[in-house]
């Protein structure tokens, strides 16, 4: 079952079987069956949850540039 499923995900995403990617999935599927996760659905789900994630850029919090700190300000 976990081989149908890392093929599902990889035709999915156009990965070649044989490349790391494909490796990479098939490694994290064993781990998500490990940890409970035992039918080909929800395997399915949390693949495709997990790629969607991976696709979208890190959003960092960063204050705006023109923000003084409060210990810069000064009241008067």
């Amino acid at each position: 079952m976990l081989s149908r499923v890392c093929r599902i995900l990889c035709n999915e995403n156009g990965t070649p079987l044989e490349s790391q990617q494909a490796q990479r999935i098939a490694s994290h599927l064993l781990k998500l069956f490990m940890n409970g996760l035992i039918t080909e659905e929800e395997l399915l789900d949390a693949e495709r949850n997990r790629a969607g994630r991976l696709k979208q850029p890190l959003q960092h919090q960063l204050p705006p540039q023109n923000v003084v700190a409060d210990s810069q300000l000064h009241l008067g």
